[in-house]
């Protein structure tokens, strides 16, 4: 398996037109043989800022993608309304538990954590998100913290986050804001978190 985080900056005030070309390429690339994930969510604290969360079953599966006529129309519309280039990682695998790290794998470490909050407790989820989006910015060994919104199920929230290096991830577990938000936010899910950790793919010779 091969899973790809795309994140997307678009121009203020582009944003429908680009919702507008976005769900044309999930409802393509859902249905192609070889897709296994293809999810959009939309950034919380920057409106322009939305991410795709994607699962390929191989590199060729990937390459079809890219290759596909929803892929490049999107591509061409894109153009239009970013301000930037696409920032894409790529993964081996769909990530492990927390507890399947282990102590050889000590370069960056990316974590996607996927949050399901109801629906009538949005607000409050929310308030206790951003404190922790805040504590965590300012620990010294966390590189991005982000969380974002889905697209198509409003209580469905992910985290996109990356650490230096094994010793700092131990270090956002034991902060304080960490372990208040998991206290606080358990009356507010709808069903426990799925977290998944990455580690980059080594550069190709």
């Amino acid at each position: 398996m091969k899973t790809i985080f795309a994140t997307v900056h678009v121009k203020p005030g582009d944003e429908d037109n680009f919702i507008k070309a976005a769900t044309h390429l999930v409802s393509g690339t859902r249905s192609e043989p070889e897709n296994e994930q293809f999810n959009l969510y939309h950034g919380i604290d920057c409106p322009s800022d939305f991410i795709f969360t994607e699962v390929y079953k191989n590199e060729s599966a990937i390459e079809n993608h890219r290759n596909a006529n929803h892929f490049q129309t999107f591509l061409a519309r894109l153009a239009d309304v970013s301000n930037a280039p696409m920032d894409v990682m790529i993964f081996n695998g769909i990530g492990k538990d927390n507890d399947e790290v282990n102590e050889e794998n000590i370069n960056m470490i990316t974590i996607n954590a996927t949050v399901y909050v109801k629906e009538n407790q949005l607000k409050a989820y929310d308030e206790l998100a951003q404190t922790l989006i805040r504590g965590t910015r300012n620990e010294s060994g966390n590189l991005r913290y982000d969380m974002y919104q889905s697209m198509e199920r409003p209580g469905e929230f992910i985290f996109i986050e990356q650490y230096a290096n094994q010793a700092a991830l131990d270090a956002h577990h034991e902060a304080n804001h960490f372990t208040t938000f998991l206290k606080m936010v358990k009356p507010l899910l709808a069903k426990e978190m799925d977290v998944a950790v990455f580690r980059a793919l080594p550069e190709k010779e």
